[in-house]
């Protein structure tokens, strides 16, 4: 299907409190579609003047509802218009596919058309057999209709449209996903550890029901069975309550992602997970149970699983010399070996995930240029668009202005590689640029020498000589380096200015990027340049403004991700000390009682059985803590290279590390005196009674 349009850059005012540029497709909404359909989201239902329909992405992030005004700003005229409905397309959809759309009645379509007849493009729509390789269909088509002297300006597929469009969503799913597994693991070594307590403890019934005469069989399927219905019912109730958490998390991403999230019922995952939840239990649940086949009832009835060992006295009081109340701590310790083992082990995973969330906070919410830097393309403080003849005077009164830093020549165009279109960004001096996304080699420095996208390098090292072609205009560079663009997958290049004017006719007029000594300065800058310099400059954009409500952004999906990881965490060191100070207090109740009887209090007792398993689980902290500083990075850059990014600038902060060790730690201290509590209830009278 092929559609007239309307490709422009324009400049969207007050798009969420600064302008916002970009290049836009202007199309005729009554024009009939079969391919790359539309659904209409929200339409005013009043009749209102000059109406626009607008994308989805525009209406919530720009914060324009129906009937508001929009104005558009296309080389120095604005145009008005209200919006009269919003939609869902899926196309273009947000600021990472480099483009946006816009669609417009019949007549003032034709009014636009009349005004910019230059920057009339025709849209090609196609679909492929579910066979065809995608980048062959691009190359044979972008060679088709450059055999009819035809400039492709942008060829987009629905593969990368959608690896972009859902970056932040894959990359939340792709945490939340090993954040699960890893809880999994922790809860299936829980849970064993409970099981096999819980069995321990019911050895003697479970031996007088074999001494009875009940099978083997018949006892093990009643551990197992309550053990299966219980873990089911609460698969079951966790798999529910997640449904009531899942529209804030879509609520966040419908912002960047541009399309609309609805929550659904999926029987199939509903199942698989139940079913895996209440398996690994039951699975582990038979293997503890199982060991009343071998255990005699005699032995069962004594208490021993098995008769053939006795645990060594490790520490005895009347051998050893040192202070009674460290040597019990230690005796305890030594006594529990398999259960320091799993704290030690649990503790040291649980600290991954609080590493991580720490790692992730510090860099959003803190240092939120590490991220952001990963994620985007080059970003300025203030973009200025200097009329022709005006660039010299205009860098004279920058360079005199003292709260500006620095400032930069850029440029962009599509150009054509080896029959790939993709972007050409063009700079006077990469080396001074804020965001350096090339990861091998150099940035490009002479007339004739490019740094390719990612998408190259699998055809292209470095030294090697490659085509580039404008309007029939092809030129050769040597290529000196590789650049990053998650938002472009990759399918980008690097010029020098030299380079990128040898490309077309006639010499472009660059923009200016201006860094600030004071971004804050941004706003105030923009709207100064434009009215007191009206002559220099035809237009000026905020990026700072643009920048910092991305960030706004991230950081809210960040803050609700440390939190819930966080929080998660917590509740599973509640778990694991809560069964496993249960376990020490049925087990010690009588040790307790008498220790109780020859004077001890029951405050120095919690301290002595919080500290018989507290500095396992805290020397497990710190050095997890440690290791953070060698195997942060690596999980960092296998994230970010799934999306793209070969080079982070992720900082691993080792006080931040501390600082959530401390507070883990901290915690855990907390947790295990509040639930050693009950040692004030026992009392020698009491189990004399007994």
């Amino acid at each position: 299907e092929s559609y007239t349009a309307i490709m422009t850059e324009a400049t969207v005012k007050d798009f969420n409190g600064a302008d916002f540029s970009m290049n836009t497709v202007f199309y005729n909404i009554d024009d009939k579609r079969t391919l790359n359909n539309y659904e209409l989201v929200s339409e005013s239902k009043n009749n209102v003047d000059d109406p626009i329909y607008i994308p989805l992405y525009v209406s919530n992030f720009g914060g324009f509802a129906l009937n508001d005004e929009i104005v558009y700003a296309i080389d120095g005229k604005s145009h008005s218009f209200t919006v009269a409905g919003v939609i869902e397309e899926m196309q273009y959809g947000n600021y990472g596919s480099g483009l946006l759309c816009a669609y417009l009645p019949k007549e003032e379509f034709a009014e636009l058309a009349d005004s910019y007849s230059d920057k009339a493009v025709v849209e090609y729509s196609m679909s492929v057999k579910s066979d065809a390789s995608l980048d062959e269909v691009k190359d044979d088509v972008s060679k088709a209709i450059e055999n009819k002297g035809v400039m492709a300006l942008s060829i987009l597929d629905s593969e990368s449209v959608k690896g972009t469009r859902t970056m932040v969503t894959d990359l939340l799913v792709l945490i939340l996903t090993a954040f699960a597994l890893i809880i999994l693991a922790v809860s299936v070594f829980l849970s064993n550890f409970k099981v096999k307590n819980a069995i321990e403890s019911e050895i003697t019934n479970m031996s007088v029901l074999k001494a009875l005469g009940y099978t083997s069989a018949q006892i093990v399927a009643s551990i197992t069975l309550p053990y299966a219905i219980v873990s089911l019912l609460f698969a079951i109730l966790g798999i529910g309550l997640s449904y009531t958490l899942l529209p804030v998390l879509c609520s966040m991403l419908t912002v960047q992602s541009g399309f609309s999230f609805a929550v659904s019922f999926d029987l199939l995952s509903f199942v698989c997970v139940a079913c895996i939840l209440c398996g690994v239990v039951s699975f582990f649940t038979y293997i503890s149970a199982r060991k009343i086949k071998k255990t005699q009832p005699i032995d069962g009835l004594r208490g021993n699983t098995s008769s053939k060992h006795t645990k060594k006295n490790y520490f005895p009081f009347e051998e050893t010399r040192g202070n009674t109340k460290f040597l019990l701590v230690l005796k305890q310790m030594i006594a529990s070996t398999k259960q320091n083992i799993m704290l030690f082990l649990v503790s040291f995973v649980l600290t991954v995930l609080i590493a991580f969330s720490g790692t992730l906070f510090y860099n959003v919410v803190v240092e939120p240029d590490n991220f952001m830097s990963a994620l985007s393309d080059e970003v300025a403080d203030v973009i200025i668009y200097p009329k022709s003849d005006s660039m010299s005077e205009l860098e004279s009164k920058l360079g005199n202005d003292n709260r500006v830093q620095n400032s930069l020549k850029y440029m962009s165009a599509i150009v054509k590689i080896e029959e790939k279109t993709v972007t050409a960004f063009a700079c006077e001096d990469f080396s001074k640029v804020r965001n350096d996304v090339c990861y091998m080699g150099e940035n490009p420095k002479d007339a004739d020498e490019i740094a390719l996208g990612s998408a190259f390098e699998e055809n292209f090292k470095i030294g090697d000589t490659v085509s580039v072609t404008v309007d029939g205009i092809t030129k050769s560079f040597q290529v000196t380096g590789f650049v990053q663009s998650v938002n472009l997958q990759g399918e980008l290049c690097e010029l020098s200015i030299e380079g990128y004017n040898s490309l077309f006719n006639q010499n472009q007029t660059p923009y200016l990027y201006v860094y600030l000594e004071n971004a804050e300065n941004a706003e105030k800058i923009t709207k100064e340049y434009k009215s007191d310099y009206s002559a220099l400059v035809a237009d000026t954009v905020n990026s700072y403004k643009l920048q910092t409500e991305a960030q706004d952004m991230y950081m809210g999906i960040t803050v609700v991700l440390v939190v819930s990881i966080c929080a998660v965490t917590i509740l599973v060191v509640l778990f694991i000390l809560y069964i496993v100070i249960k376990s020490l207090l049925v087990k010690r109740r009588q040790e307790l009682g008498i220790y109780k009887a020859m004077g001890y209090t029951s405050s120095q007792l919690i301290l002595q059985t919080t500290g018989s398993f507290m500095p396992v689980s805290m020397v497990a902290i710190v050095i997890s803590s440690f290791l953070a500083i060698y195997y942060m990075p690596a999980i960092y850059q296998f994230i970010f290279e799934t999306l793209g990014v070969m080079k982070n600038n992720i900082e691993i902060s080792f006080g931040f590390l501390m600082l959530f060790a401390v507070a883990q730690i901290l915690v855990n201290i907390m947790i295990s005196i509040i639930l050693c509590m009950p040692i004030r209830k026992i009392s020698a009278y009491v189990l004399i009674k007994e």
